[in-house]
C-alpha cells in the first residue's frame, strides 16, 4: 500500500529486512553510520591543495547549507597531465582526463540516497560514450546485487545491473567485501568499479586488507601499464663521490687533443662522464617525501594492534573478537 501511494521514495523490502535486522542487533538510530574516510567538508582555511602536497586536486564539494554528507574529489600526482571534464548533472560527479599510455576518463561518483534515477546515471556514462573515451567510473553506489557479490538485490542493484548490460560496460568487482559496518560486524559490497570493454584487460582490480581508518576498504585498481609522468631531473650526489676511485677512472690520453676541436671536446667529455658513472652516484629524480610530525612508536604500535584485531575478526567473526577490534581501533584513531 505505501509503495503504491509514494513510489520509489518508500523503502523497499530489502531495507526494510535490513533495519529490522540492525534493530534486533541492537542498533538504536536509523541515521547512517559516520565515514571517516569520506569528508565532506574541509575544516581548515587552507586549501586542500596546500595539505595534500604533490598533488593535484580536483573537487566537487557539497553546498554549505546542505547536510555535512557527501562531496567527492580526484587527486593525481603531479607531473601526470590532465584536465577537468564538465558534466551537466546533479549528482555528486567528477570527472578527470589524464594521461595514460592511453588517453583515460577517471569518474568520481558518490550515491547518498535514493534521490537519483536510471537517467540520471545513464547520462553521465552517456556523456563519455558520446566522447568516444575509455573510461573508469567508479564509487559507493550503496547498491546491492548478486552480480558483485551481495546475498540480496535492491532497487539500485536492479538499475545498475540493466545499465550494465545497456551500455556494454564491464563490472570490475571481484565479489571481495568493500565496506565494514562496525555497529554489526558484516562485511558489504558497495563501491563498484566500471569501465570501458577494451580496457578492462589492462586492470587488476583489489581491495585492501585494512580499512586504513574508514569503514570503506581502499581498493587498488592496478595495472602494468606505465604512467607518463614528468620527474625532476637526475643529478648527480656530490656529497657522496668516492674522488679516489674518480681519479683512478679518468683515462686522457695525450693524442685525445687534436685538430678537430669538436672531436676533442667529445671525446674529453666522454671520458669524463665514463668515470663519473663509475664513482658517483645519481638521484632517482622522483621528488621527495615529507615526514610526518605525528607518527612515532606508540602510534606504530597502536596500527600494528588494530590490524592483528581486525584480521582476527575477519578470520573468526564473534561478538568477542569485534569489541577487542572497536578498542584497538578507538586507541589508533
Amino acid at each position: 500500500m505505501l509503495k503504491k501511494v509514494y513510489g520509489n521514495e518508500c523503502l523497499s523490502h530489502t531495507q526494510v529486512f535490513e533495519w529490522f535486522k540492525w534493530f534486533k542487533e541492537g542498533c538504536e538510530t536509523t541515521e547512517d553510520d559516520p565515514r571517516p574516510g569520506r569528508p565532506s567538508m574541509l575544516k581548515t582555511d587552507e586549501p586542500v591543495e596546500k595539505i595534500v602536497r604533490g598533488y593535484t586536486s580536483y573537487r566537487k564539494d557539497v553546498e554549505p547549507d546542505q547536510r555535512a554528507r557527501g562531496g567527492v574529489a580526484i587527486f593525481l600526482k603531479e607531473g601526470i597531465p590532465s584536465r577537468p571534464i564538465p558534466i551537466n548533472t546533479n549528482l555528486q560527479v567528477i570527472a578527470v582526463e589524464i594521461d595514460f599510455p592511453f588517453r583515460l576518463s577517471i569518474c568520481n561518483i558518490y550515491l547518498p540516497d535514493y534521490h537519483w534515477s536510471k537517467e540520471d546515471l545513464t547520462s553521465v556514462i552517456n556523456h563519455h560514450i558520446q566522447l568516444q573515451s575509455l573510461f573508469l567510473l567508479l564509487g559507493d553506489f550503496d547498491a546491492y546485487s548478486t552480480l558483485w557479490g551481495s546475498l540480496i538485490i535492491d532497487r539500485r542493484g536492479n538499475i545498475i545491473e540493466e545499465i550494465i548490460e545497456e551500455n556494454d560496460i564491464v563490472l570490475l568487482n571481484t565479489g571481495e567485501a568493500t565496506r565494514f559496518h562496525a555497529a554489526t560486524g558484516d562485511f558489504s559490497r558497495i563501491d563498484l568499479t566500471l569501465c570501458t570493454p577494451r580496457i578492462a584487460p589492462s586492470f587488476n582490480w583489489k581491495p585492501l586488507d585494512q580499512l586504513h581508518g574508514s569503514d570503506h576498504f581502499p581498493i587498488t585498481i592496478s595495472t602494468g601499464k606505465k604512467v607518463v609522468e614528468r620527474r625532476t631531473p637526475r643529478k648527480y650526489i656530490m656529497n657522496r663521490a668516492n674522488w679516489t676511485a674518480y681519479q683512478d677512472s679518468v683515462h686522457i690520453p695525450p693524442t685525445i687533443i687534436t685538430n678537430d676541436l669538436h672531436s676533442s671536446v667529445n671525446d674529453l667529455t666522454t671520458a669524463i662522464n665514463e668515470a663519473a658513472q663509475n664513482s658517483i652516484p645519481i638521484s632517482a629524480g622522483n621528488p621527495p617525501k615529507t615526514p610526518v610530525p605525528w607518527w612515532n612508536t606508540d602510534v606504530k604500535r597502536a596500527m600494528l594492534n588494530k590490524k592483528k584485531a581486525f584480521n582476527v575478526f575477519k578470520r573468526c567473526p564473534t561478538q568477542a573478537n569485534l569489541i577487542e577490534f572497536k578498542k584497538d581501533k578507538s586507541y589508533s584513531s
